[in-house]
């Protein structure tokens, strides 16, 4: 395996986050234009927008909490050359269940079967680190 493999599933995360602003951002177009929501409402906080844009939203911002850790989990992968295999999959389970939270999040937000997938990608990122700090050090 080559080091340059372990961007892919970054890029997968990033492609994710920018996915999920998107639709955010078009859901609120949509609020606006349908009258569903006035500006006075939302300029001073969050709580009126509809519920499907609010599910949107709160998984837009889980893009800016745990993929920071994995970003810089992968950064320093490269930099320290590790170009072990179980890191790897572990990059792969994390996008992935990144990917699934997110689908989870903006349908039917059943929490624990999101929170499961949160589970697994915080164990994969915290194994992830582990594996990098054995190699490391």
């Amino acid at each position: 395996m080559n080091s340059t493999q372990l961007f892919i599933p970054m890029f997968i995360q990033i492609l994710l986050t920018f996915i999920l602003l998107q639709r955010m951002g078009f859901l609120r177009f949509q609020s606006l234009r349908q009258k569903k929501v006035q500006i006075k409402d939302i300029a001073l906080g969050q709580n009126a927008w509809p519920e499907s844009l609010t599910k949107a939203t709160n998984s837009f911002h889980n893009q800016m909490e745990m993929p920071i850790l994995f970003y810089a989990a992968i950064l320093t992968a490269s930099i320290y050359q590790n170009n072990s295999v179980v890191f790897l999959i572990l990059a792969w389970v994390f996008a992935i269940t990144r990917i699934f939270h997110a689908l989870v999040h903006n349908t039917t937000n059943n929490v624990r079967f999101r929170f499961s997938f949160f589970l697994a990608g915080v164990i994969s990122l915290l194994l992830m680190w582990i594996n990098l700090a054995i190699h490391i050090l």
